[in-house]
């Protein structure tokens, strides 16, 4: 099977903005080479292994990869915003992640004012 476009592109896109090739990402991910060069350059659809490698190489969640590689389907809700933020704020320390919601509540309620007001 073929990788969806859009895995493709933020795997280019990482690699270009950060001026890494094929090899340098194997290694970072430590995966093969050969591998890597079949996705970017072929298409191929990457395994769930490889989604998890590569996550921390391309700063994302292991979830949003396996959405992103069609090795799953969506939920209907879903999008890579909300799973990223999922992701960072499980990384947060309990009071951290608190004062994270109570900034989003907050954003939330000035939203609605907004609203009313207009």
């Amino acid at each position: 099977m073929q990788a969806p476009k859009e895995f493709v592109k933020l795997l280019r896109d990482v690699m270009e903005k950060n001026g890494w090739g094929v090899r340098e990402v194997a290694r970072r991910a430590e995966l093969s080479h050969t591998l890597i060069s079949n996705i970017v350059n072929l298409g191929e659809q990457p395994s769930f292994d490889t989604c998890v490698a590569l996550a921390p190489v391309l700063d994302v969640s292991p979830v949003t990869l396996i959405y992103m590689a069609g090795l799953l389907p969506r939920p209907p809700e879903w999008t890579p915003d909300m799973e990223e933020t999922r992701s960072i704020l499980s990384r947060l320390s309990d009071s951290d992640r608190q004062a994270m919601m109570a900034f989003a509540k907050e954003k939330l309620r000035q939203g609605a004012s907004e609203k009313q007001g207009t």
